[in-house]
């Protein structure tokens, strides 16, 4: 029993199977274990009519629990044949787990520290054997090069030591913005050179730089400026010389030096988004991403014409997500939600448009099938804003109608239809050029 509790904490996720126990009238201790039997079957029912027929959901919601429930083996049997003292006990478990979790976490907690010390000291003990390995290892090689009258160069011990490729991206940002600082620098002093004008002081690195084998010998003003921006002059160009062997190898987009703004509104998004940004970014794109939590609505109107493109993608009623919901009171409120979203997209975009510069493109996205959420919203941006136009993607989507099926008839943009046995659609897109 204590083990399969702490496995729910840990996890946190309770497995749910078949069980041929005998029936009881009210759930006792071996309940829980039945439930953690795992005895899956040909012909076991798939994850979510385990959800449905257990009533997963309900369950957790009316005991509060404060763990993950993850159907992860199958029931056999339903309807007549399932047998009801699972759901007992299934709920006996979750009502326990709410009203005792402050001790039972502690309990936990304790189990995870203990195991978690003696994982620690495994690691320790393991990593002396491979040292000692390696130490005669390399004792065998050193006495074999003696005899042979040979030396053997000794394996530098921090070179097999990998460093962590991701930093954070503050401090990624933060040297980038020192190094860009250097950069201009670096130009303003050519141009000053080239114009005649002359650093006061030069640094403890010019002089350093400077002819004259003695370094406490006297030189004269003039002398010492002369040889500072002869020095100078010939680190600018051997850096220039540098930097155009660099751009060569690049290709045209990667030397436009433009920013990627990515803004979520809701704010456990927006913090998901950082995350993922700082865990799979390159290093050296980190300057030129921003992620922001802002309202969408009113970025058009703080930043207007500052955007080259704008991808909008919109707060929708999300079909797929209908599947898999069958809370009638949850179904309610989406209902509800529903009917305020075009407004909400409409804002959205004319926001996106406002952002634009001229010749700048939006592309606007959904996933439901809602015309309302679609095309109206697009041919009442259109009405409402005679300085854009929209654009014909016929041509890019014919190219991915082997992957895609599109609904046919739409005039303005183009709707994915969901597949059964696929995992895409619905999907709205639509494009706009601002002209002005």
């Amino acid at each position: 029993m204590g083990a399969f509790l702490s496995a729910v904490f840990n996890n946190p996720a309770a497995s749910v199977s078949n069980s041929r126990a005998r029936r009881r009238k009210r759930p006792c201790a071996r309940d829980p274990e039945r439930l953690a039997n795992k005895q899956d079957r040909d012909g076991a029912l798939a994850e979510a009519d385990i959800i449905e027929y257990l009533a997963l959901e309900k369950l957790v919601n009316e005991n509060k629990c404060l763990c993950q429930i993850e159907p992860c083996s199958a029931v056999l049997g339903y309807r007549k044949k399932f047998d009801k003292s699972i759901r007992k006990g299934l709920s006996w478990l979750l009502n326990n787990v709410a009203n005792d979790f402050e001790a039972l976490s502690e309990r936990v907690q304790k189990d995870t520290a203990e195991q978690k010390a003696q994982e620690d000291q495994e690691k320790r003990e393991r990593a002396e054997r491979v040292r000692q390995a390696r130490e005669e290892r390399e004792q065998g090689e050193q006495e074999e090069a003696e005899r042979e009258g040979r030396s053997i160069q000794k394996e530098d011990p921090e070179a097999g030591t990998m460093v962590n490729p991701f930093q954070p991206i503050s401090n990624v940002i933060t040297q980038n913005e020192e190094k860009m600082k250097g950069e201009k620098e670096k130009k303003k002093l050519q141009s000053e050179s080239k114009s005649g004008a002359i650093p006061l002081q030069p640094t403890r690195d010019a002089e350093d730089v400077e002819t004259g084998s003695n370094p406490g010998s006297e030189l004269s003003n003039s002398g010492m400026v002369h040889n500072y921006t002869t020095a100078l002059n010939q680190q600018l160009q051997q850096e220039q010389e540098e930097e155009g062997e660099e751009s060569e190898r690049q290709t045209p987009d990667s030397i436009d030096s433009g920013i990627l703004h990515c803004n979520e509104w809701d704010i456990l998004r927006w913090k998901w988004l950082k995350q993922t940004l700082e865990s799979f970014l390159p290093t050296d794109l980190y300057s030129a991403v921003m992620v922001s939590n802002l309202d969408g609505r009113h970025i058009g109107e703080s930043e207007p014409g500052m955007y080259d493109k704008v991808l909008v993608d919109a707060p929708c009623s999300n079909d797929r997500s209908w599947l898999f919901s069958s809370d009638d009171v949850q179904a309610g409120t989406r209902i509800e939600q529903r009917d305020k979203l075009p407004a909400l997209q409409k804002q959205l975009l004319r926001s996106a448009v406002e952002a634009l510069r001229p010749g700048g493109t939006v592309v606007y996205s959904t996933c439901t099938l809602s015309r309302a959420e679609n095309s109206d919203v697009i041919v009442s941006v259109l009405s409402s804003c005679d300085n854009i136009e929209l654009v014909d993607l016929t041509g890019q989507m014919a190219s991915m109608s082997q992957h895609f099926t599109f609904a046919p008839g739409n005039m303005l943009g183009h709707l994915v239809i969901p597949e059964r046995g696929k995992t895409w659609g619905p999907m709205y897109v639509a494009k706009l050029k601002k002209l002005y």
